[in-house]
């Protein structure tokens, strides 16, 4: 039962940052902005380079690659996660929210 609400929950968490990419309300700070333009700088370097590598040398740099995107999307859904939970901890400590048994039973499970 815990894993299905996680799943329900990540999915909910994920739908709501990545939906609406032109809301008033999103975050994108300057280093952003600077690391993407970066990357994308890098990115056609790294392009240029791969061209010149025999294919099997290819696929392992691009497991490798996938692998470190992977594992950086995953740690930017946990800092949301924790921002969110940060947030639901901060209301209730506040008196804003009130601590209902469901709320904080998500939340460690959550954790």
């Amino acid at each position: 039962m815990s894993e299905q609400v996680w799943n329900k929950v990540k999915q909910f968490f994920e739908e709501l940052r990545c939906e609406d990419q032109s809301r008033t309300r999103i975050c994108m700070t300057q280093e952003r902005q600077t690391a993407v333009s970066d990357r994308e700088q890098k990115r056609l370097n790294y392009e240029k380079a791969m061209e010149s590598i025999e294919k099997n040398r290819q696929d392992m740099i691009e497991q490798f690659v996938d692998a470190v995107e992977h594992c950086a999307s995953e740690e930017c859904q946990q800092s949301y996660f924790q921002g969110y939970m940060d947030c639901i901890q901060v209301l209730t400590g506040l008196g804003i929210l009130k601590p209902e048994k469901n709320l904080l039973k998500l939340i460690e499970e959550i954790k």
